[in-house]
This record gives C-alpha cells, structure tokens and sequence, in this order.
C-alpha cells in the first residue's frame, strides 16, 4: 500500500473510530453491565477543548448532603425512588469500583447525575471484592508498592483519560479506611507499609496529573476506628501530602448494640476523629455514615445528626453521605423504619442542608497532558 493510501486510510478509520463509542464492561461492587463510553486518546485533550471542571468547592451557604443507593449506578428508578422518600435530590452520590478486570469510568452515570446537579463521589478500589476475609486482605498483585512501581499504569492512565473525556466535577476516593485492616491497601495486612501507601496515593495521583485529569477532586477517607490502634497505624501516618489531597473524609456510624457493639451519639461518632481532621485545613466530608436500629432511637439520632450539620459543624463539615445499605445485621437504610425515614425528610430539608444544583467547582482550562 502507498504511504499516501495509508494516510488516507488512517485518517477515515480515525473519523470513525473518533465518532463510535466502545462498549465496555463496567464491574462496579461487584456487578457488572455494559456501559457505553466515548473513545478518547490518551495524551491528548478533548477535541472541543471545553474546559473542564476544577475542583469541588466548600460552600458557605452550608453542607452538602449525598447517598450510596445500591444499584443507582445501573438503574436510575433506584435514585427516584430514594429521592421521593427524602423529599429532595441529593447533592453527591456515591458508586463503589474495584479495580479487578479493570473497569471503565462510569462516565455514563457520572453525566447523568452532573445534568441532574449531582455529583459523582467515586470509591476507587484496588481489589478483587467479594473473597473470603483472610484472601481478601492478602492480595498481593493489589499492595500498593506494586502500584507504586507501575503494575496498574496503564490501567490508570486509560482510566485517567476517560475521567478527562467526562470532563465534569467528580470527587474521587481511592484507597479509603486505610486506617483499618479490612482492605489490601492497609499498612497492617498484605505486607504493606505506610510508606508504600503514601508513594502509591502519590504515583496515581501524578498519572491523573499527566494525563490532564484535572476534573478529579482527591478525597483522603479515614476510618473513624483505628483497627489495630497502634501509634504506627494512625491515619497520620498515611498522609500524602497537601498538594496531593483536595478533601479529608471520615467513615463513622454508630453501631448500635448488635453484635456487642456500643451505641454513641452524634457527638461520639464524630468529635475525635473531627478534631483531628481539621488539622489538614482543608474541606472534611463524611464520606460513609449510617445508624442502626438497636439500643437506641435511631430516628432521634438522624434529628440529631442534622441539627449538628446545620448547628456546631457548620463550616466544619462541607459535605455528608448516608449510607443506605444493610450490613450484616446493621441496618442503616432510612427506611429502614418510618420514624427513621420521617427524620431523615425532615434533615435534608433543614435550611444549610444542600441538595441537588448546589454544588460549587473551580473550572481549568482544558490543557495538554505533560505525558
């Protein structure tokens, strides 16, 4: 073939390729779907050159509220059905990605809920989910000195892109409650060390960087129980940095007394780990919260929460994500009775809470990636 036929070849089957979209098969927690998703080419900025969405802001006027609904990912009737119960539509929701088999970016989901007003909180996980305890925290291909040193690179960049082509605000969590010792990325299982947590949070954090992903807001979680409670396993001691971190998160519940867990009120789940937070100086989401039926009044404790929200942690915490799922025999949906669900209405529509439309970002101009 002459090297003008080539170019000429080339040049059609870029027009086409650049007009398709690929199928890709998304496994999100553990479920999986086809998504439909735009084609970009990594190392280089969209061809519309829009700028993208910066990052996620703090807001005066009060907190952002949000939910994890399983399924919103997939089924958008869950999302009508939990916002009706709630009275108004929720300002961030949260999908949870592993990263076993590599799935794409749920760009879809995340456009849908930007045109609605709600942003995406992602929990970006570097596992295989679903295995028995004892393998799932030991999972070698997952430590992060391994991503540190590259093995997800590609994956990374690839996701990293398609974060780009989206183009809108997403808040982005990954490696979270590494605190605990529940998740191969935690400094005391899987052979790990908080060293090799804070290189790996660096190297994916600088990829984003290369690839022009400046959409992505970085989310640090902390667990509010230090599991084991050593003084090398303080959630200090996992800290990337300043210019690597755009927001501090905490997951806190109280537990009830299932299980021979304690209940704690609002200001027991919150107050330590809140103290310590506020160190960092930059906007504190609670990322993951719930309340169990047992041993107490759960209903109360929701009125609580948000009489807190829009009391004394006004201006402290900037956002709040309920998290509506049982675990276990910890019930923490908001229906889960009608006093509960009731409080729960009558929170999110207290003035300072903010739902759907409300939240603020920095915009950057679209640039080319350094690599």
């Amino acid at each position: 073939m002459s090297g003008r036929a080539s170019t000429a070849l080339s040049v059609v089957l870029a027009m086409v390729v650049g007009a398709a979209a690929v199928a890709a098969v998304l496994e999100l927690s553990g479920r999986v779907h086809i998504e439909q998703l735009p084609v970009s080419v990594p190392g280089r900025p969209s061809q519309s050159a829009a700028p993208l969405a910066g990052t996620v802001q703090a807001s005066a006027s009060g907190t952002y509220w949000g939910a994890f609904v399983p399924g919103a990912q997939t089924d958008q009737s869950v999302v009508t059905s939990f916002t009706s119960a709630a009275g108004h539509e929720p300002a961030i929701l949260t999908i949870y990605q592993q990263w076993w088999g590599e799935p794409a970016f749920p760009a879809t989901a995340a456009s849908r809920l930007e045109r609605g007003g709600t942003v995406l909180l992602l929990v970006w996980e570097p596992w295989r989910a679903g295995l028995p305890t004892a393998q799932a925290i030991n999972q070698p291909a997952y430590r992060p000195a391994a991503i540190a040193a590259g093995a997800f690179d590609r994956y990374v960049r690839r996701y990293a892109d398609q974060v780009r082509a989206y183009g809108g605000p997403l808040l982005l969590e990954p490696f979270h409650e590494m605190n605990g010792n529940w998740y191969p990325w935690g400094a005391t299982v899987n052979g790990n060390t908080t060293a090799d947590y804070v290189s790996a949070w660096r190297h994916v954090h600088d990829l984003f960087a290369a690839e022009g992903a400046t959409n992505a807001t970085w989310v640090w979680t902390t667990n509010r129980d230090t599991v084991p409670d050593t003084a090398a396993n303080q959630p200090v001691t996992y800290w990337p940095g300043a210019a690597y971190v755009d927001w501090v998160g905490l997951d806190a519940y109280n537990w009830g007394t299932a299980e021979r867990k304690q209940w704690t009120s609002v200001a027991e789940t919150f107050n330590r780990s809140l103290a310590s937070l506020r160190a960092y100086g930059k906007p504190i989401v609670v990322a993951e919260t719930g309340c169990a039926e047992q041993g107490g009044d759960k209903a109360a404790w929701i009125a609580d929460l948000f009489s807190a929200l829009t009391g004394p942690y006004r201006g402290v915490i900037s956002a709040a994500v309920w998290f509506d799922e049982p675990f276990g025999v910890f019930d923490w949906r908001t229906n889960s009775s009608p006093t509960a669900q009731a409080a729960f209405r009558a929170g999110v529509a207290r003035p300072g809470m903010l739902p759907a439309g409300s939240v603020a970002w920095s915009t950057t101009p679209t640039s080319a990636p350094s690599g």
